[in-house]
């Protein structure tokens, strides 16, 4: 491979990675990249190869995973999807034949003519199109959070709120309830130090509210779409080593984190967690946001808190007191003409930030959400 047509492969591989069909699948591009690599090398790839060398831990050769076959076959459908659009006009094309895995440059020839026609043709559909883009879409496609998560190459944990429970006997019965502000075994021997009672014992299950399959169902839509994914664990698994290769979520209520209560809102100049509340923090006040039960609904606050670690990682967290803020915020955030306006808007560099919400309805239908506070880190 001459010097020329490794440069040539290296624009084609960038043209394709930044095309509407790949920049939002990040997959898909960590793929494509270690296809070529062994291209170049000219290694024979196999299933096993990917599966250990790009997948590592996640795949097992002796079970009956068919991780690798479905990303391979993902890819090819992106790659016909961008030499139909994007790449219509490519003379070098990446091609993977189907049931194989080694990726082959195909040099395709285009006359004069047709690229002289193709250009007369498109030069003012080109025009139109960005005049368009300028007047009729002001809310121009921009890095949001997700970019971030989708583009990594590391996993994505999303870490669901559960309530610590205890059970106490009674009797012949054994009964289960949870204990205000107890949230670990340790907190559960100060209580019952306190209160001198050694009765309860930690039950061997924890408890989640309805808010966690809806918002999952609302996350997994978007990632789905984006031709990615994520693992799901509890939030009392938490660990910070997860921090250092890991992307990370959290939903849930705030009242019940565990370990990550320390990460949630440590950045803040201005906003505070106080049983049950949120507070804001101004120059001469200090504002409490407390939920309340309306005539015929709900009204609760809910904390949507993004920020970009050192070492590159994103951490996101939807929080409320109960269902209805995380439901309602989740929705938001997985909306992208929602999000588009909140990004032109607020945080158009892909910034850090902490934004409060105020929600209102009951259950999760017929919700209504509007921006209170937010504070934008630098």
């Amino acid at each position: 491979m001459n010097k020329l047509n490794k440069q040539k492969i290296a624009y084609n591989l960038d043209k394709i990675c930044k095309s509407d069909q790949f920049i939002n699948s990040g997959r898909n591009i960590r793929l494509l990249n270690f296809l070529v690599e062994k291209a170049l090398d000219d290694s024979f790839v196999k299933e096993q190869v990917i599966g250990f060398e790009l997948f590592e831990k996640d795949y097992n050769p002796d079970e009956r995973n068919s991780k690798v076959r479905v990303y391979m076959y993902k890819l090819r459908q992106k790659l016909e999807e961008y030499y139909k659009n994007d790449g219509k006009f490519d003379e070098l094309k990446f091609e993977i034949k189907k049931g194989q895995y080694n990726l082959n440059f195909v040099e395709e020839q285009i006359s004069t003519k047709t690229k002289l026609s193709w250009w007369k043709i498109a030069t003012p559909i080109v025009i139109a199109l960005i005049i368009a883009a300028i007047y009729l879409n002001p809310f121009e496609e921009k890095d949001n959070i997700w970019t971030s998560f989708f583009n990594s190459s590391n996993e994505t944990i999303c870490f669901i709120s559960d309530q610590f429970i205890v059970s106490k006997k009674e009797g012949d019965n054994i009964l289960f309830t949870y204990i205000l502000n107890v949230d670990d075994k340790s907190e559960l021997n100060e209580y019952q130090n306190q209160v001198k009672d050694t009765s309860y014992n930690p039950a061997t299950f924890s408890y989640i509210t309805k808010m966690a399959p809806v918002a999952i169902h609302s996350l997994t839509k978007l990632f789905l779409k984006n031709d990615t994914d994520f693992s799901v664990e509890l939030e009392s698994d938490f660990k910070y080593d997860d921090l250092k290769k890991k992307n990370l979520i959290f939903i849930g209520q705030y009242n019940c984190l565990h370990q990550s209560k320390n990460l949630f809102l440590d950045n803040s100049k201005v906003f505070k967690t106080n049983k049950g509340s949120f507070q804001y923090y101004t120059k001469n006040d200090t504002i409490n946001y407390f939920n309340k039960v309306l005539t015929d609904k709900a009204l609760e606050y809910a904390m949507v808190s993004y920020r970009k670690m050192d070492n590159g990682n994103n951490v996101l967290f939807f929080s409320s007191n109960h269902d209805i803020g995380v439901i309602a915020t989740v929705r938001n955030f997985t909306n992208e003409v929602w999000l588009k306006k909140f990004n032109h808007e607020f945080v158009k560099n892909g910034e850090s930030f902490n934004a409060l919400f105020e929600v209102t309805g009951y259950k999760r239908t017929e919700l209504e959400s509007k921006l209170i506070q937010i504070e934008v880190l630098e």
